[in-house]
């Protein structure tokens, strides 16, 4: 399985709570653990993909992630999602 990454993210060792996340970040995160593309989740959320870069630049810094894979696993090991 490959893992997509976000050119110049550094990861953070902030600890992932559902607190730190906002509305959007929590609506992104589900998509990425449900394994949808991101041109469904832009799609679904009516924005650009380079919108939606900026924010899963964001949420992956807030949780500490480097990719979509390693954001969907924290996700649900840290019951950030339904699923």
């Amino acid at each position: 399985m490959s893992q997509t990454k976000i050119s110049g993210f550094q990861p953070t060792n902030k600890p992932a709570t559902i607190s730190n996340l906002n509305t959007r970040d929590k609506k992104i995160l589900q998509y990425i653990v449900n394994g949808e593309l991101d041109k469904v989740i832009a799609d679904n959320l009516n924005i650009t993909m380079s919108t939606l870069d900026s924010h899963k630049r964001r949420l992956f810094e807030k949780i500490g992630a480097n990719g979509k894979t390693n954001a969907a696993v924290i996700a649900i090991k840290k019951e950030l999602v339904c699923l």
